[in-house]
């Protein structure tokens, strides 16, 4: 059991070859776990299982936080491979072969198709079949059989949901039948991932972990206050209107000490940290990637910090990804991100959820209150989406 929970801490660290500052540490990781053993259903029936499920949506939950858009379902999908690596359901041959694809461009056989298929289609379905004899046997031939009834599905909306001739819908795994939509339909694999996430993980990690609560980040950080919080910019995002806005909602907008990081600013910085930790303010630091020099310096001041410091006392950081940002800092802070989500209805969800729901009961007029929000909800996540077009 300890084994497979072994399995999601290579998929953490893993994640640092995608953008430097996803960085974690071991205390964090099995900090984590310790909370599944707490917050778990409790029980002598599925005890490991009801532990290992909640760790995992506890650990998906933190990293995902701390994750650009782009890399969140790409984390899912490695967490799924893990999970379905250590429960035999999928080998390593084949999750190679759905990363790579076939490398053949031709092949002896003849294409069976009037031209809707490819000779590099054609050609790594024969590599498929000679990959894996056992599981692909005779599937060359049989395509060539039904040629006609596979030119259907080619085509099709929903090719994953067809019934494939030959029987082929019940002998193939589900990751099976991704790798011949990888050759056939390459545009259909994000929604076949996203549904094979959802069959083994759940439709949780898929929709992501919803509206960022920065007071809920906040009450994490109580468990130790000398560790920064640190956003993790992407191009258009500023963080610090939210900060801003919770330190409003606390009473605390008068003990917020923002400074943007330049040249000349180092000096000012560290006294500001010093007042902030001595008085019980917030000092936010932003664009550390643009004071590279001052990094290992804002390193040892952290490293250094009282172990009773004011408990009001907190550090936020905004930076870049940068490959300069202290290594130590990142695997201990907890990073955040605060970019829009993608997709329509994860741009409402995430609206919606950032409401009250007492306040939004309170209304008069709730129906008409109710039509106007959604309307705008799915005005502005419209917009969100346009934006990738210019």
């Amino acid at each position: 059991e300890f084994r497979r929970v072994l399995f999601r801490s290579f998929v953490v660290a893993d994640l640092a070859n995608i953008e430097p500052v996803y960085q974690y540490s071991l205390d964090w990781y099995i900090g984590l776990y310790l909370e599944a053993i707490r917050t778990s259903t409790p029980g002598k029936e599925r005890r490991c299982e009801n532990i290992i499920e909640k760790f995992t949506e506890i650990l998906y939950d933190n990293v995902c936080r701390s994750l650009l858009e782009k890399d969140k379902l790409l984390f899912s999908f490695l967490i799924c491979m893990k999970v379905m690596q250590a429960e035999d359901k999928v080998t390593t041959a084949e999750l190679r072969f759905l990363m790579v694809g076939g490398t053949k461009i031709e092949t002896e056989k003849p294409n069976p198709t009037d031209g809707w298929l490819t000779q590099k289609q054609w050609a790594s379905i024969n590599e498929l079949v000679e990959t894996f004899p056992e599981q692909f046997k005779h599937f060359d031939e049989d395509f060539t059989i039904f040629n006609k009834e596979w030119k259907e599905i080619f085509k099709a909306a929903e090719p994953l949901q067809m019934e494939w001739p030959g029987g082929w819908s019940k002998k193939l795994t589900q990751v099976q039948k991704i790798i011949v939509l990888r050759i056939l339909r390459p545009d259909k694999i994000v929604p076949a991932i996203q549904d094979l996430i959802t069959k083994e993980l759940g439709e949780h990690f898929v929709e992501g972990s919803g509206a960022l609560d920065l007071a809920a980040v906040y009450k994490d950080s109580e468990r130790n206050r000398n560790e920064p919080i640190i956003f993790i910019l992407s191009p258009g995002v500023d963080p610090i209107s939210e900060i801003m806005k919770l330190a409003d909602k606390m009473g605390f907008r008068g003990n917020v000490l923002p400074l943007s990081l330049g040249q000349g600013m180092e000096k000012i910085a560290l006294q500001a940290i010093d007042m902030s930790v001595q008085e019980g303010r917030w000092v936010v630091l932003q664009n550390c990637h643009l004071a590279p020099s001052f990094m290992p310096s804002l390193e040892r001041k952290i490293e250094l910090l009282p172990a009773d410091s004011h408990d009001n006392y907190r550090m936020w950081l905004t930076t870049m990804p940068s490959d300069k940002f202290p290594v130590s800092v990142l695997q201990n802070g907890i990073k955040l991100t605060n970019e829009p989500p993608k997709g329509l209805k994860n741009n409402l969800m995430r609206s919606y959820r950032g409401i009250d729901p007492k306040k939004f009961e309170e209304c008069v007029k709730l129906p008409e209150y109710k039509k106007l929000l959604f309307g705008l909800c799915f005005f502005h996540a419209h917009v969100q989406e346009r934006k990738k077009f210019g």
